[in-house]
């Protein structure tokens, strides 16, 4: 019974401690607690783009402007994303202003502005890397590989930033409050039940640990509950008759 109600804690509070962007667009991501991610500063807001005809290792050249569209060139109207070939003689719209949004990248876990055109049939992922120090912000291209095309913008705007009000920072959930107040007492149990375990109990060595019988046993009783669903399935269901 113990060890369910451990567990079931855990994973309560390990989702309440997560905190995904809830309002996504190609100009800002918002979390649930306030904070924000915003790029709006990133961008230019006169028809140009902020990073323009950067050379990649494929030959070809990328301009890129986050959140406002840009033009550039007979093609690119309205770009976040313009291709502009070796030769400088065929400019492709990659990628509109409004084509992007945040998510969540599933192999580096990391968070990226996503860009998918129906036309250019593949995507294109902004890496956002943040980065206090860079007061510049610096915009590189890998080209087109497998994932689609791979770009990245380091900058102290892609950092998350919390709301402030009244010189305080209100961007605490109520996740994360439960998260203190959840491992609080579990320092406290443990400290506590300690004291109490060696100046009344006398214990000594592991047996200061409080309720360490259950500890222990937790590691057996993980690899019964493991085995028991693993080899379930291969048990015979017969039965001799008496």
């Amino acid at each position: 019974m113990y060890i369910g109600i451990i567990i079931c804690v855990s994973l309560v509070y390990i989702v309440r401690c997560q905190n995904p962007c809830v309002d996504k667009s190609s100009c800002k991501c918002t979390f649930k607690d306030g904070s924000v991610v915003d790029l709006s500063s990133l961008g230019n807001t006169d028809l140009t783009p902020r990073f323009k005809d950067v050379l990649s290792p494929d030959g070809n050249f990328y301009s890129f402007n986050p959140c406002y569209g840009f033009n550039e060139r007979p093609g690119c109207t309205d770009a976040a994303i313009c291709l502009t070939t070796s030769d400088h003689r065929t400019h492709v719209l990659y990628a509109q202003a409004n084509d992007g949004s945040f998510q969540n990248d599933e192999v580096s876990k990391k968070l990226v502005l996503y860009y998918f055109n129906s036309d250019a049939g593949i995507p294109a992922i902004v890496d956002l890397v943040c980065d206090e120090k860079v007061q510049v912000p610096i915009f590189r291209t890998n080209g087109v590989l497998q994932t689609g095309l791979s770009m990245s913008l380091t900058s102290k705007y892609a950092c998350v930033t919390s709301y402030k009000m009244t010189g305080s920072v209100i961007g605490i959930s109520a996740g994360t409050v439960l998260c203190i107040i959840f491992f609080s007492l579990l320092l406290a149990y443990l400290i506590g039940g300690m004291v109490f375990m060696r100046y009344r109990k006398n214990a000594r060595g592991l047996e200061i640990v409080p309720h360490v019988t259950l500890w222990k046993s937790i590691p057996g009783l993980i690899k019964d509950g493991v085995l028991f669903s693993v080899c379930r399935p291969f048990r015979s269901t017969s039965y001799q008759k008496i």
